[in-house]
């Protein structure tokens, strides 16, 4: 079964990928997660998905807002559209530079010794949880666009998608953790801590981000509302 075990056997998995450098693997999995982001963005952006979803959500929530707000702000998030899409393939390929390096750094501090490219290989790998979560998401996302976002039925599904994404993240956590102790010869809690250390700054990071984007938005929300008038 290759590394597709890795989901069940995860210590015997990230323990021989991480022995063998096997960046090649990891490389795989991280691009199959790009292709799947990819189909699943453009279907989505494309079939204006998206866009209607966030018109319905503000318009549902009833917060008083002016006349025009929830289009205005779907249609400036669907001028991100093409970004996005791109974002969606080179996402992970960034995460599993980004988080490989950070933990090869990180677990120095706890003693770890190993090359790099066994962490390469045991990050990459672990990927293999988000691969899953996309087959998962995109036909929950779908389903809740097509009940419409006010629909209580709609409402579960989001639930449940949000739920599952939490629990795919976590997995993918403890996947990491588990191939960073192999891949720098650590025990788990010393792999556990690196990570911890690594999330808090990395979580720093992406909340700068969506703040930034969020802003971004309703600056481009309230230009087309007065262009509008």
């Amino acid at each position: 079964m290759g590394v597709i075990s890795v989901l069940w056997s995860p210590a015997r998995v990230m323990g021989e990928v991480a022995g063998r450098r096997d960046v090649l693997a990891g490389f795989l999995v991280v691009a199959a997660s790009a292709v799947l982001g990819l189909v699943g963005s453009t279907v989505l952006f494309l079939g204006g998905a998206y866009e209607t979803q966030i018109e319905e959500q503000l318009r549902a929530a009833d917060t008083g807002l002016p006349p025009g707000f929830a289009e205005d702000i779907s249609q400036a998030a669907g001028l991100f559209a093409p970004a996005a899409i791109v974002f969606s393939v080179l996402s992970p390929f960034v995460y599993w530079t980004v988080v490989s390096l950070v933990m090869q750094l990180v677990t120095r501090f706890f003693g770890g010794e190993g090359p790099i490219s066994a962490m390469f290989a045991a990050v990459g790998v672990a990927h293999l949880v988000f691969v899953l979560s996309s087959l998962v998401s995109l036909p929950l996302t779908l389903l809740q666009s097509a009940l419409g976002a006010g629909e209580p039925a709609a409402q579960v599904v989001g639930l449940l998608e949000s739920l599952l994404t939490i629990a795919f993240l976590l997995w993918y956590v403890v996947l990491v953790v588990i191939g960073a102790a192999k891949a720098r010869n650590i025990s788990y809690g010393e792999s556990t801590g690196s990570c911890a250390i690594s999330c808090a700054g990395c979580l720093g990071l992406v909340i700068a981000t969506v703040v930034a984007i969020v802003v971004l938005i309703t600056v481009l929300a309230g230009a087309a509302g007065g262009s509008s008038l």
